[in-house]
C-alpha cells in the first residue's frame, strides 16, 4: 500500500509542477538565470533515484515531456544524456491524431516538432510510447507505430 501511495504522490507532484513547464513556446528561462528545463530534469531524475532506492523495479516514463531531452527543447538541440539515461521510456500523446482535437491529425509543424524530439529519445535508447486520439476506423488503421531506430 505504501508503494501505491508513493507512486500516486509522485505522479500528482509531477503533474502539478510540470503542467506549467511544457510546450515549445517556452524559449529558455523567462526570468533571471533559472533554467526551468534543467530544474524539471533534475526533479524527474531525483524522483526516479529516490523511488528506485525504495523499489528497484520502479520505472520512470514522463508523459509529453520530450522538450526536456535536448538543451533547447527542439529536435536539433544537444541531447541531455544524463536526463535521457534516467528514463525508462517516454509517452507522447497526439503525435499523429488528437493533438489539438480528437480524430484530427496534428498539424505538420506540431507533428514534426514532436517527431524530431521522439527520434532523439529513440536514438538514445528511450522507447517512445504513443497514444493517438481518434475514433474513425481509417484513422485508427493509419495511426502508425514509431519504428525503433538503430543507435
Amino acid at each position: 500500500m505504501n508503494g501505491i501511495k508513493l507512486t500516486v504522490s509522485i505522479c500528482v507532484a509531477t503533474c502539478l509542477l510540470y503542467s506549467g513547464c511544457s510546450g515549445s513556446n517556452v524559449e529558455g528561462p523567462p526570468e533571471g538565470d533559472v533554467n526551468y528545463r534543467q530544474e524539471m530534469r533534475d526533479f524527474v531524475t531525483d524522483i526516479g533515484n529516490y523511488a528506485r532506492s525504495v523499489n528497484s523495479a520502479f520505472i520512470v516514463i514522463p508523459q509529453n515531456g520530450q522538450e526536456l531531452v535536448t538543451d533547447t527543447g527542439e529536435g536539433n538541440g544537444t541531447p541531455v544524456s544524463a536526463y535521457l539515461s534516467s528514463l525508462d521510456a517516454t509517452g507522447r500523446e497526439g503525435l499523429f491524431y488528437g493533438y489539438d482535437d480528437d480524430d484530427q491529425p496534428a498539424s505538420a509543424e506540431d507533428f514534426q516538432h514532436m517527431l524530431d524530439l521522439c527520434l532523439v529519445c529513440e536514438q538514445h535508447g528511450v522507447e517512445v510510447l504513443t497514444t493517438d486520439y481518434c475514433f474513425t476506423h481509417s484513422k485508427m488503421d493509419s495511426s502508425p507505430l514509431l519504428p525503433a531506430t538503430e543507435t
